[in-house]
């Protein structure tokens, strides 16, 4: 049973990012009023990014491995969401690429060849990427 603050921010409870690892932010929302946004809108508003993407003639991101999880709301496929759904052209350079579900007009290129050990990788990355961006752009 609901102590009668509590039913009154009854639907906060509901909230996503409220629920169980959400204890801090149940917290703020109940106590300050906080209000809960993705971290990728709130950064790119941050960045001003809308009008950056919608100026660019193409748009480069990457990560250290690019893989479907990064099409589900981390920042470089939010990034290239976005700029797909503008017509720009979206290059993806990662260490690793493991995506399979991409969508039409993202061009992945992975920049590790294959069977370097990661201690290389890592320390080589800047070659690799500059390399990897010669060759594909």
């Amino acid at each position: 049973m609901l102590c009668a603050h509590c039913r009154q921010h009854d639907n906060l409870m509901d909230a996503p990012g409220a629920g169980a690892a959400g204890g801090i932010a149940f917290g703020l929302m109940v106590a300050a009023n906080a209000r809960l946004l993705p971290g990728f809108d709130l950064v790119g508003a941050w960045l001003d990014l809308a009008p950056r993407l919608a100026a660019a003639d193409l748009i480069i991101t990457g990560e250290g491995r690019f893989d479907d999880s990064s099409l589900s709301g981390k920042g470089p496929g939010a990034v290239a969401a976005r700029a797909l759904a503008l017509g720009k052209p979206v290059r993806v350079f990662a260490g690793q690429i493991s995506a399979v579900a991409a969508p039409a007009g993202l061009q992945l290129h992975a920049i590790t060849p294959p069977g370097m050990p990661l201690a290389q990788a890592l320390s080589t990355a800047p070659d690799l990427l500059a390399a990897a961006i010669r060759q594909h752009c």
